[in-house]
């Protein structure tokens, strides 16, 4: 125990005499990795489906009864959600809707409140491109079609029923009850939250697409890590690990010394490269629906810690089973491809056909997706969390067993 402890010392102090050439490799990759991730959130913040529609409104809006009604709908009303409402001119309008800035304007006619309040409503006219085509403008004539219909039978309603009442001559008896009737009239026209649920449905465990990519971006990043080792652990000379098991040190021995010396090393890098990770996101890191924080961020990486020990084993294995330093270079590389496109990263898992994604969630790949999906949703996946432990001992029993053969002198492969 004495010999190995002594020997994985030896590793360690040998494998941070590669480390600055690990460091820029892992830099390289890490700044790869935050660029494409910033590229995805910006696409995603500009896609069609993902911006507010903008509605300028044509008209004069002095009046005490119309601004509050704007104001309303701009602070509290559930339709701020979706639209942005800006006060200008007609020609103003007509520039930024040729221009694209806006998806349409409306124009408020003269004398529109106090028509209202006679019970006489005046119809807005609403402007739309020739050329605003498709789902949005589909979505956003349902939207004003739905306001107007709201507002005019609310409104038709009260002055109905008062001009009913004052006709019957008991409007003085029954005026509390219909004051009441009337707030929630107007309660059902500014509270339109419980009409309808918009909702995003997903990907894989319900995160969100960025989130989702977040995940994905990592997973590549640890899986490429390997490549920049495969000049230091992919040796085709055995005789050293001979002369170690004449030692006493035997396969099993060297191998955990040079695997925690390996892991140690893709700790160290891995936590650097977040780090630098986050400084490249910057304040887009906040923009990931899942993070709210640099913080959360931060206990979101320390998660990741059963991820890189799976990852590594199996980078180790590779090492092991191609002892030469170009041929494990690329049969790394192209498992990585293999397993990214099998595992949902490349396109998200519920892209792919049926077959396809059951068997992604007994890769390693797909496993580790799993587990990081459900911790930026704060949920820990027992089966995915399990499974990649299973993967870690059997990659090292097998870099074990083929050490042993190697050692024996019944395996040589030269690739």
């Amino acid at each position: 125990m004495k010999k190995a402890f002594t020997y994985f010392r030896l590793q360690l102090k040998r494998i941070f005499h590669f480390i600055p050439s690990i460091l820029v490799f892992s830099l390289v990759l890490c700044i790869i990795a935050g660029l494409a991730l910033n590229i995805i959130i910006k696409k995603y913040e500009n896609s069609e489906e993902n911006k507010k529609f903008t509605i300028g409104v044509v008209g004069d809006t002095d009046d005490s009864y119309l601004g509050f009604g704007i104001v309303t709908l701009m602070e509290f009303d559930v339709s701020r959600f979706a639209i942005d409402f800006k006060n200008m001119d007609e020609e103003q309008a007509k520039k930024e809707l040729a221009g694209g800035k806006l998806s349409a304007y409306v124009i408020i006619p003269e004398n529109f409140i106090d028509s209202a309040s006679h019970g006489n409503i005046i119809p807005l006219q609403y402007v739309s491109s020739s050329a605003d085509t498709g789902i949005n403008s589909v979505f956003k004539s349902e939207i004003l079609e739905g306001i107007e219909d709201i507002l005019e039978t609310s409104q038709r309603a009260i002055y109905g029923l008062d001009k009913a009442m004052k006709e019957l001559g008991v409007g003085n008896d029954i005026s509390s009850k219909t004051d009441l009737l009337y707030e929630h009239l107007i309660s059902l026209v500014l509270d339109r939250s419980e009409v309808a649920v918009v909702s995003e449905i997903g990907y894989s465990s319900s995160v969100s697409f960025i989130g989702y990519y977040l995940c994905a971006v990592i997973l590549i990043y640890f899986s490429l890590w390997g490549i920049s080792c495969c000049s230091h652990f992919a040796k085709n000379n055995n005789s050293l690990s001979r002369l170690l098991a004449s030692k006493n040190i035997g396969s099993a021995s060297q191998i955990i010394g040079e695997y925690f010396s390996y892991l140690i090393a893709m700790l160290i890098t891995a936590f650097l490269a977040l780090f630098s990770f986050t400084v490249i996101l910057s304040d887009n890191i906040t923009k990931i629906p899942e993070i709210s924080s640099v913080t959360q961020f931060a206990v979101f990486s320390l998660s990741l810690i059963p991820v890189i020990i799976s990852f590594s084993a199996m980078q180790f294995m590779f090492f092991e089973i191609i002892p030469d330093v170009v041929p494990c270079a690329v049969a790394q590389f192209t498992f990585v491809i293999f397993s990214s496109y099998i595992g949902g990263l490349f396109y998200p898992i519920d892209f792919l056909p049926e077959a396809m994604r059951q068997a992604s969630r007994f890769l390693p790949v797909g496993a580790a997706r799993e587990y990081l999906t459900d911790l930026l949703l704060n949920k820990v996946n027992s089966k995915a969390f399990i499974l990649l432990l299973i993967y870690t001992a059997l990659f090292i029993c097998v870099a074990v067993v083929i050490r042993k053969s190697k050692i024996k002198g019944r395996l040589s492969v030269n690739l």
